[in-house]
């Protein structure tokens, strides 16, 4: 019962170092920083709410389901400030209005106590990630080559990394999901939480590290 308690400690410390590192970046030039800032409060602040939620015995499934659009917007943001091409900047500016908008009505249909839309909210989730998987391949193989330094020391390869294990990994676990609760629904919650967690730790890891390599090279990855 003590495990809980350990971890949501160490995950908000991750979250709020992360947020004052941001912070650091982007006074000191990273203006996309400011995603990432706005990505880490919104995610401590959501995550509490639902624990709260969880508490008063009360469904978080549309605080889940509409901070998937909000976390969408701003890791779409971050990769936006780095497209050259006008093609995908609109493509990338109508997702995030279309999820948003998904994510609303979503919410909705989760509510419904029908069979049909009990596990709508994992597919809204692996949704946000196919998507996210697409926008940060894409910034992946697009890092800026001129740039005299190795690849692992460029801060948007730290948090493209991230995307890509966490939600590479969320993928398989939420698409499982349904299966497997059907089959053991008592042991299931369980397991999905504890595979969860360190994907979740190892995002945010990623982006923490991101911000630290942004600092120690300011000077080449200032724009």
């Amino acid at each position: 019962m003590y495990f809980p308690e350990i971890f949501y400690y160490y995950y908000y410390a991750l979250l709020l170092v992360g947020s004052i590192l941001s912070v650091l970046c982007y006074y000191t030039g990273d203006k996309r920083s400011l995603y990432i800032f706005l990505l880490l409060i919104s995610t401590l602040i959501e995550e509490n709410l639902r624990l709260y939620l969880k508490d008063v015995k009360l469904s978080s499934a549309y605080v889940v389901n509409l901070f998937a659009g909000i976390e969408y917007s701003f890791f779409t943001f971050y990769a936006l400030n780095v497209r050259n091409k006008r093609s995908t900047q609109l493509w990338l500016k109508v997702s995030v209005i279309l999820f948003l908008c998904y994510s609303v009505f979503n919410g909705i249909l989760v509510y419904q106590s029908t069979e049909k839309y009990k596990y709508l909210i994992t597919r809204n989730i692996n949704i946000e990630g196919i998507l996210l998987f697409i926008v940060y391949t894409h910034l992946l193989f697009n890092i800026d080559a001129k740039i005299p330094l190795p690849i692992f020391r460029h801060s948007e390869f730290w948090v493209a990394v991230g995307v890509l294990l966490f939600y590479g990994g969320v993928f398989v676990v939420l698409g499982l999901y349904p299966v497997l609760i059907k089959m053991n629904s008592t042991t299931t919650p369980f397991i999905y939480e504890n595979i969860l967690r360190p994907l979740n730790i190892t995002l945010y890891l990623c982006i923490l590290g991101g911000s630290v390599c942004y600092l120690i090279n300011k000077k080449y990855l200032t724009r």
